[in-house]
């Protein structure tokens, strides 16, 4: 049993139903770049515990990444800022013209200047995660609550940006006048 809000609720092969009634969750399909295969796989485990996630695959450089996107379509990428064949974020770059999907940037760094997240957004990084420089279990299991909150909070600001986007259209009380 898993919870949804405040229910209970059954899971059984990506299906869900509220203890009270019928209720089927969408799930936010996602792609995982990165280097490290140690980072994919505590990623990737850490979100498809979660039962409105599914993580599709996973890349380790970016044209591995770019592959994997068109065959796959996911709602959301989560890609590290080093990644293998990313000069000058030019994959981050295609993936808005070509696909528009909302980029999670995991980053290393100690220090994110302003011109770091400047530069980051103007080639579709929605937000970002501070990552442990040494990946080890415990301090990925510190920053789980952060990287579910961005990975669910992107997908709402790209959905807000789809309901923008709709054309408005006349009601009925418009003619009358």
């Amino acid at each position: 049993l898993k919870r949804i809000g405040t229910r209970p609720a059954v899971i059984i092969l990506g299906w869900s139903w509220k203890v009270s009634g019928f209720s089927v969750i969408e799930k936010i399909k996602i792609i995982i770049a990165d280097f490290s295969g140690f980072t994919r796989l505590v990623l990737s485990d850490i979100l498809n515990a979660e039962v409105d996630l599914e993580v599709l695959d996973t890349a380790e450089n970016g044209d591995d990444l770019l592959r994997k996107i068109k065959a796959e379509k996911p709602d959301l990428i989560i890609a590290d800022y080093d990644l293998p064949k990313n000069t000058r974020l030019f994959c981050f770059r295609r993936i808005q013209q070509d696909y528009q999907i909302p980029i999670l940037l995991l980053i290393s760094r100690d220090q994110v200047t302003e011109d770091f997240i400047f530069q980051t957004m103007k080639v579709g990084i929605y937000d970002y995660v501070k990552i442990p420089t040494h990946t080890i279990l415990p301090q990925f299991r510190k920053i789980q609550t952060e990287i579910l909150l961005k990975v669910r909070a992107v997908m709402d600001i790209k959905n807000f940006q789809k309901t923008l986007a709709k054309p408005v259209t006349k009601s009925s009380s418009w003619n009358t006048l």
